[in-house]
C-alpha cells in the first residue's frame, strides 16, 4: 500500500490522529476541501524569510530603484556602492553563516533590520506585506527560480541559528528548513481521498507557487502575497488584493469561495481565518503553542510541533 493511501500515525499527538481519521473517514456529499498554512505548518522554519535574506545577501533586490527606496524609512541607509546588482551567482543562508555563531552584511543588516521593526511596531501583517514588497522591479519567474534554489540549499543543511549582528543590535537568523513528514503525509492522504487542497501564506505568492508541488498541490490553489507588475511585466510595490495575511487570509476565502472542512494553521497570523472558518463548520488544527490559550477556540485541536518528523525530502 502506497504511503499515500494510508494516513500514518508517526508523530501525530493521538487524539488528533483519531481525530484525523474519523474525519477523513465522513461520507459526505460535498468536494471536500482543506486549507494549510505553509511556514509554521507545512515546514519548519520561513521559507518567505530565507529567500529574503538569500537576495538580500546577493545583491538581486533592486536597491538602487526609487519605489524600493521608498519602501524604507529615514533610518535605513544603504551605501551607493551596495546598489549594485549582481545577477549571476546566488549566496543563501546556510553558505553565508558556514557554522559561525555571528556575522555582519551591510544589505541584509539593514534590510533584517527595519523588517524587525515593523513587526515590533506595526505587526507582522505590516512586516510581511513589506517583505513582498520589497521584490518590485524582479520578475515573478526570477523569484521563482531562487526560490526553487533556496528551497533546495536550505532542506539540505543542518537546522540551527545565527546571530546577524547590525549596529549595536543582534537578531536570530534561522537557516535550514525541513518539511513536517506527518502534515505532508495528511495532504497526500487528503488527497488521495479526493479532496480540494489549498495554500494561503501570508509569505510571497511567488515563493509559494514555485514550491506548492513538494506537497502536491498545484500553483493555483497556492495563495500567497502577491504584486501587480508594471508595464515591463516587472514587479511594481503595489500589493495585490486580498492581501493573504492576517485578516487578509479570510477575504482570500471569501474571494475564491472557500468553505473549508479542515484548516491547519500554527499562529497568530492564521488566527482570523481560523476563527472564521471554525464559526462556518471546519475543523481545525494547530501546529505548535504559538496561539496562546486565551486566544483559542476549545473545540481546536493542538498538535505538539516537537513530536513531528523533521524530514529533508
Amino acid at each position: 500500500m502506497k504511503s499515500s493511501e494510508v494516513l500514518v500515525g508517526g508523530g501525530w499527538d493521538p487524539k488528533v490522529y483519531e481525530w484525523l481519521l474519523r474525519l477523513t473517514g465522513e461520507k459526505v456529499r460535498w468536494k471536500r476541501v482543506a486549507v494549510f498554512d505553509f511556514d509554521g505548518t507545512l515546514i519548519q522554519g520561513d521559507i518567505g524569510e530565507t529567500v529574503f535574506a538569500a537576495m538580500a545577501l546577493s545583491g538581486m533586490l533592486r536597491v538602487d530603484l526609487p519605489e524600493f527606496r521608498g519602501l524604507l524609512s529615514r533610518s535605513v541607509s544603504i551605501p551607493k556602492k551596495k546598489w549594485g546588482i549582481r545577477r549571476s551567482k546566488l549566496t543563501t543562508l546556510p553558505e553565508f553563516t558556514a557554522g559561525r555563531e555571528e556575522v555582519c552584511h551591510p544589505v541584509l543588516g539593514s534590510l533584517w533590520s527595519e523588517y524587525q521593526r515593523l513587526m515590533r511596531e506595526l505587526g507582522s501583517e505590516a512586516a510581511y506585506r513589506w517583505k513582498t514588497q520589497t521584490l518590485v522591479g524582479l520578475r515573478p519567474e526570477r523569484v521563482e527560480m531562487i526560490s526553487r534554489i533556496v528551497w533546495d540549499r536550505e532542506l539540505s543543511c543542518l537546522s540551527t541559528t545565527c546571530q546577524l549582528v547590525q549596529g549595536d543590535s543582534s537578531f536570530d537568523l534561522r537557516v535550514g528548513i525541513k518539511i513536517y513528514q506527518e502534515v505532508r503525509n495528511l495532504i497526500q492522504f487528503l488527497h488521495h481521498l479526493n479532496w480540494e487542497v489549498w495554500i494561503v501564506s501570508a509569505s510571497n505568492q511567488y515563493t509559494i507557487r514555485a514550491l506548492s508541488h513538494h506537497f502536491g498541490i498545484p500553483p493555483e490553489r497556492a495563495i500567497g502575497i502577491g504584486l501587480e507588475k508594471n508595464g515591463w511585466r516587472r514587479l511594481s510595490s503595489q500589493l495585490s488584493l486580498p492581501v493573504s495575511a492576517g485578516n487578509g487570509k479570510v477575504d482570500v476565502l471569501k474571494q475564491y469561495g472557500l468553505s473549508p472542512d479542515l484548516v491547519v494553521g500554527d499562529s497568530m497570523g492564521d488566527h482570523a481565518m481560523l476563527m472564521y472558518s471554525t464559526y462556518r463548520g471546519a475543523r481545525i488544527v494547530v501546529i505548535g503553542e504559538r496561539i496562546p490559550l486565551h486566544h483559542r477556540h476549545s473545540n481546536w485541536f493542538i498538535q505538539p510541533e516537537h513530536t513531528l518528523n523533521l524530514v529533508s525530502a
